[in-house]
């Protein structure tokens, strides 16, 4: 579905109603610089109604994402897609491309086994890395090396 699809692919979506979460996009007025910002709605439905009273919303976390955070949730969700990964939007939503944070070496033998494909277009799971695509995305998390920024 559309819905589940903006999850997968890092698009925006609203978290509307207690515990709901979501994800916002903000662009700078010269349209160079995206932030992605997180946001979460306080679980308890009872404290959620009297802060929406208060308040007029119920958000308990509204923070920006760095672009490494940015990235990872990226690479978690967009590895659980037939597609995969797009290395344009990975670049446009975090400003990272993927051989700036990975060590590619790392993962070689996932690409070695078949498991793993990754070219100038995407990073995507093989048919045959599917039953195993929670090993796989741990072993790419584990792959990104912390960002000096």
């Amino acid at each position: 579905s559309y819905h589940n699809s903006a999850y997968w692919n890092g698009m925006d979506y609203i978290g509307i109603g207690p515990g709901a979460h979501g994800r916002l996009t903000s662009t700078s007025s010269n349209h160079t610089i995206r932030n992605r910002h997180e946001f979460q709605q306080i679980a308890d439905p009872k404290r959620w109604m009297s802060q929406v009273k208060k308040k007029g919303h119920g958000i308990s976390i509204n923070r920006s994402l760095n672009h490494q955070e940015n990235f990872e949730e990226m690479v978690l969700m967009g590895l659980r897609t037939r597609d995969g990964l797009s290395c344009k939007r990975l670049i446009e939503m975090s400003g990272i491309a993927p051989d700036e944070l990975m060590n590619i070496e790392s993962i070689q033998e996932l690409i070695d086994a078949d498991l793993l494909q990754i070219d100038s277009s995407s990073m995507r799971v093989t048919t045959k890395g599917f039953s195993v695509l929670d090993s796989i995305t741990r072993e790419v998390i584990f792959a990104i090396e912390p960002r000096k920024t």
